[in-house]
């Protein structure tokens, strides 16, 4: 559910579904590690080199960072990895460096 503050009132808006897409779910399976349906570090790290075009350096800095990022939002699934969930919910998060406008970075995964 996403709030948006209009004026002096908020306003809710609740999601069309809790489900990620398919072009979502196709990529979080193909870089899932082994069948287990969790998105470990190293898999994480591959995305972002390979997707968000991201170098070794950046990709295991944002790693970390997403890493954090689940802990406080508690989408690790028992420590070991992101969900299918977890991995939409930073994937269209502001903890995401690859939609910050300011850097001028995006990646082209079709999300709709």
């Amino acid at each position: 559910m996403t709030t948006y503050r209009v004026c002096c009132f908020l306003r809710r808006f609740r999601a069309a579904s809790n489900e990620p897409s398919e072009a979502v779910g196709d990529v979080f399976r193909a870089y899932a590690d082994g069948g287990g349906g969790l998105l470990g570090e190293e898999a994480l790290r591959r995305f972002l080199r390979e997707v968000q075009r991201e170098t070794d350096a950046g990709a295991d800095a944002a790693a970390k960072e997403v890493v954090a990022f689940a802990a406080e939002h508690r989408l690790l699934s028992k420590g070991r990895g992101l969900t299918a969930e977890g991995f939409l919910r930073w994937l269209f998060s502001d903890a995401n460096a690859a939609l910050d406008p300011r850097r001028g970075v995006s990646f082209s995964l079709p999300l709709f």
